[in-house]
């Protein structure tokens, strides 16, 4: 097993690089922080599931990323998340600080290849409606409606 937390530094990333000595896993844990496109692709490609922790967010991209690129998804079911993913049709979702669930939901993916399969596809489906080919079409739609009321 590995873990690679990317992102930008928001003062966590030494504290976890100690954690990990401490713990004598750091040759299992990699940080390498912000990540350019290329980059995601290649971690992306490394991984099995994306886990996001956020205690706070409203649609983050990095979900929608990790979708597009067919990972299943375990997220905090905080802000705008909820809107975006469906517990168990395109993610697992649990709340936020319970770490108990977080490693309950990554153990069931890790167990259950069927459910990991079906959220993995359900994700991309998810990915491909948020292309901006396809929001954008959503807009213009919503723009003439707005507009044909008030005309």
């Amino acid at each position: 097993t590995r873990l690679i937390m990317a992102g930008q530094d928001k003062g966590l990333q030494q504290a976890v690089q100690e954690l990990a000595q401490r713990l004598k896993v750091s040759d299992r844990v990699k940080v390498p922080g912000f990540l350019n496109s290329e980059q995601k692709a290649y971690f992306f490609s490394q991984s099995d599931i994306f886990i996001n922790t956020s205690r706070v967010d409203n649609m983050p991209v990095a979900i929608v990323e990790a979708c597009a690129m067919g990972l299943p998804v375990v997220s905090t079911n905080v802000g705008g998340i909820p809107y975006l993913l469906t517990h168990e049709e395109t993610a697992l979702l649990v709340p936020p600080g319970d770490v108990q669930a977080m490693v309950e939901a990554i153990s069931r993916l890790l167990l259950d290849s069927d459910l990991a399969a079906k959220l993995s596809q359900s994700g991309r489906r998810l990915a491909e409606r948020s292309s901006w080919e396809q929001v954008r079409l959503q807009w213009e739609q919503l723009f003439a409606e707005v507009l044909s009321r008030h005309n």
